[in-house]
């Protein structure tokens, strides 16, 4: 329950965002990500149908979180930009080679989006956590607290006779 009600909080606080922002996502960016993930589970052998029934998912549930995603994409935009610097440093640290049969310019845009998803999973949780410790967010169902122990009834006067 407290997982359930936590994702819808967060869909809301991202989408209340966005609309703020002017963030908005189009079909045509949904569809083009959509068979960007269909592309990328065919090269692991497999089906976009195969892995949403794996994961549990519909598509139309994959669609909802692709434009989510794409939403706090542009919303975190600013923080997202990848230097040439930071490949560089990237590269040095790791000391990665060239895989063979690929062009140093492919390499470094290879690292560039590894880097930017690292960064957009860390802004994008930290930013999360900024709003909704900013939120005015009420619950009314305490999800893993202990029930309050049940007040006993009064007994009756006949009861206490006896």
């Amino acid at each position: 329950g407290q997982q359930a009600l936590d994702i819808i909080i967060t869909k809301k606080l991202i989408e209340t965002a966005a609309q703020k922002q002017g963030a908005s996502v189009s079909e045509a960016d949904i569809d083009a990500e959509m068979e960007t993930v269909k592309t990328e589970v065919a090269k692991q052998g497999g089906t976009l149908e195969t892995a949403l029934a794996q994961q549990g998912i519909t598509t139309e549930q994959l669609r909802e979180q692709i434009a989510l995603q794409k939403k706090l994409e542009k919303i975190l935009a600013d923080k997202l930009a990848i230097t040439d610097e930071e490949v560089g440093q990237y590269l040095a640290q790791s000391k990665t080679p060239l895989p063979a049969g690929m062009s140093d310019g492919d390499f470094k845009n290879q690292i560039r989006d590894q880097l930017k998803r690292q960064k957009f999973n860390t802004e994008a949780d930290k930013w999360i956590t900024d709003l909704k410790a900013k939120a005015d967010i009420r619950y009314y169902v305490g999800y893993g607290k202990p029930a309050p122990e049940p007040v006993p009834a009064p007994l009756s006067p006949n009861a206490q006779n006896q």
